[in-house]
């Protein structure tokens, strides 16, 4: 006999068609919600449900690869499933035409019936083990974290595990119901009392360990779960969305917590009391967001900060003027601040902003000129005149030109006398992007706040920032940042955004944690790490003097040190900051220059053509009115396409010498 002959009449389900219906939309797909927000929650259980189906096929051949969707974008990817081992838990088979009624539990003689109980690792163990009978493993696209996967879940729950049994839906799929009490939810809405996690039991596998009831005593579980009526109790958990674990441990000497299909990383080493306490901290900071952003002491300790705060409306967002215009954000469906997106303005005929650079490609899209340009860092913009005179201007973040084209071309302008007289996006046009949001700018509310840090022997300083308010203003946070984050993310109603040199010891989006009010308000009255490390050489400078600021090689790549001319200048009645790159030599991977003012990148400018149009340039940043005398803290950098930095200088303070 074959190695799988014993399995060739085993009869398999076709699960296929309640799979695909639980998974909703498919990877790429436009979701059913306002402005296609759900799609990238939705479809998220594709991973859950295909393995489903996975459990069926996998078991009846012992190792299967399946792959499912195409080979584009859309594409679910290969689930792997095998079989897991048989318990040597000595039970009886149930005859299928003995079988109670769908998800209908054995009932459960208690005075009979032994718990497993569940005090160490060992009991643990064999816990887990049980449970895991049936199911399949898979090769799954996880969530980023345990805060993405709270924002994936419908609800996330944690309390006893009661029971455990094979059942059988009305459907003929197969499940481990697991019967849960004292629920606490975590995050989400629901209310849970089973849970159905897709397994089968093949014949010729030995007798089933689930076939009966198995009562559990002094287990704790977490689930993170997706609504799905055709499982027991109308609760399905993701691939990897349950930990259970022995009650009442916690500490580096408790048994870890078991799971199904592994817990996310930053989760995985703790016992299951210190697993619900961590994701209770990700939940609630999920809901109410972050509005005073600092990463925990033991990951970098903050050591100044800065609280925006906030206001209504924009005057400037790249221009200034003073008329009411309107902002869009377009993207992919579901899109978010940390997803490639591109902002459009339209101004009214009046207006004569433009665009120019040798990096300028005059394109004619519909009979109209479109003047484009990209940059290396990821960034573009275009500007053309619609046929009534007025003005469009995009700028964009992490598009390329091809798709700068595509949304151009997608766009026809609304009546000026519109609630926000921008364009329309012809679905005809493109199936890739969509109006994500849009506003004029005097309705656009929001609030921001730093911090500043500087981990332990690190001479790089990190800069965090959450941004709360109407989703345009989170958008247009992100949008033509000067040292380009390393990491953008959301939490809850937040976006945080992340500046610094990025390693493999670099905080991320997950270490990000709300301070209290005092101890926020104790950092905004610190001065700026600069500040406080005395590290700013005073310049005294008058107008028309120079000065000499060297910068240095940031990559180990062996760079000779470099050197920049700073003067102030006056022009039109106003003061300007002159830097003179004429003898300057940059590293030949770099993308831009950045010259940031008191800390931020408020200076930072575009290097053209890369380092070619540095060398022999003057670039100038507006300080103030003829007769300023503030003094500005100075930091010159150069970065590549990635932000990564090549060069530094030293950061300076520049004194007027009118105000000595």
């Amino acid at each position: 006999m074959e190695p799988f002959d014993r399995f060739d009449e085993v009869p398999v389900p076709d699960q296929w068609d309640e799979i695909v219906d639980r998974a909703g939309p498919a990877i790429g797909e436009p979701g059913s919600g306002e402005d296609g927000a759900t799609a990238t929650h939705r479809r998220r259980s594709t991973w859950v449900l295909v393995g489903a189906v996975a459990s069926v096929l996998g078991l009846v051949v012992g190792f299967v690869a399946l792959s499912r969707g195409g080979d584009g974008d859309d594409a679910i990817g290969d689930i792997v499933v095998t079989p897991t081992d048989v318990v040597d838990t000595p039970t009886e088979a149930v005859d299928a035409a003995d079988d109670p009624p769908p998800d209908t539990p054995t009932p459960v003689d208690e005075d009979e019936q032994v718990a497993l109980t569940c005090s160490n690792a060992s009991e643990l163990a064999e816990i887990g083990q049980l449970l895991r009978s049936g199911q399949p493993t898979y090769d799954y696209q996880p969530a980023r974290d345990v805060a993405q996967l709270v924002e994936w879940s419908d609800v996330v729950v944690a309390g006893d595990l009661v029971s455990a049994r094979r059942t059988s839906a009305a459907n003929g799929e197969t499940y481990t119901s697991i019967e849960v009490a004292n629920v606490e939810v975590l995050a989400g809405v629901g209310t849970v009392e089973r849970i159905g996690s897709p397994s089968l039991w093949a014949e010729g596998l030995g007798d089933d360990p689930l076939a009966d009831t198995v009562v559990f005593e002094g287990v704790r579980f977490i689930a993170f779960l997706d609504a799905f009526p055709a499982a027991p109790g109308g609760w399905a958990p993701y691939v990897g969305g349950i930990g259970f674990g022995c009650a009442g441990t916690r500490g580096e000497a408790s048994p870890v917590a078991e799971s199904l299909a592994g817990l996310d990383t930053e989760i995985q080493d703790l016992s299951i009391d210190d697993v619900i306490a961590r994701v209770s901290v990700v939940a609630d900071r999920q809901t109410e967001g972050i509005s005073r952003p600092v990463f925990a002491d033991d990951v970098c300790p903050p050591q100044s900060a800065l609280d925006f705060g906030a206001r209504d409306g924009f005057t400037q967002v790249f221009f200034p003027r003073d008329e009411v215009f309107p902002i869009q954000i377009i993207g992919a469906p579901g899109g978010t601040p940390a997803d490639p997106f591109a902002l459009i303005q339209r101004w009214d005929e009046a207006t004569d902003e433009s665009i120019d650079g040798e990096r300028v490609e005059v394109v004619p899209i519909d009979g109209v000129d479109v003047g484009i340009a990209t940059f290396d860092n990821g960034n573009g913009e275009a500007t053309w005149r619609l046929a009534d005179g007025s003005i469009g201007y995009l700028r964009s973040r992490g598009l390329d030109r091809d798709d700068i084209e595509e949304i151009v071309g997608a766009l026809s302008g609304r009546a000026l006398d519109a609630p926000v007289p921008g364009f329309d996006l012809d679905a005809g046009a493109t199936d890739r992007f969509v109006v994500l949001h849009e506003s004029v700018n005097t309705d656009v509310s929001s609030s921001g706040a730093m911090s500043e840090c500087r981990r332990n022997g690190d001479p790089w300083i990190y800069r965090v920032y959450a941004i709360n308010g109407d989703p345009v203003a989170r958008f247009v946070a992100v949008i033509d940042r000067g040292p380009a984050p390393y990491a953008i993310g959301e939490v809850g109603p937040t976006t945080v955004i992340i500046e610094g040199v990025d390693d493999a010891e670099a905080p991320g989006v997950g270490d990000v944690i709300d301070a209290d009010v005092d101890r926020f308000a104790a950092l905004t009255r610190q001065p700026s790490i600069a500040e406080q490390d005395n590290t700013p050489d005073e310049l005294l400078l008058g107008l028309d003097t120079e000065a000499v600021l060297t910068l240095f090689d940031a990559t180990g790549d062996g760079l000779s040190d470099q050197v920049v001319a700073l003067s102030l200048r006056l022009a039109d009645g106003v003061t300007f900051l002159e830097v003179d790159w004429a003898d300057f030599e940059s590293h030949p991977d770099a993308a831009r220059y950045l010259v940031e003012l008191d800390g931020g990148g408020a200076g930072a400018s575009n290097g053209g053509a890369g380092n070619t149009s540095i060398a022999g340039s003057t670039s100038g940043f507006r300080l103030g009115p003829a007769d300023a005398t503030e003094p500005v803290v100075v930091t010159v950098k150069i970065v590549d396409a990635d932000g990564r930095l090549l060069q530094l200088s030293p950061t300076v303070r520049i004194v007027p010498e009118e105000s000595r």
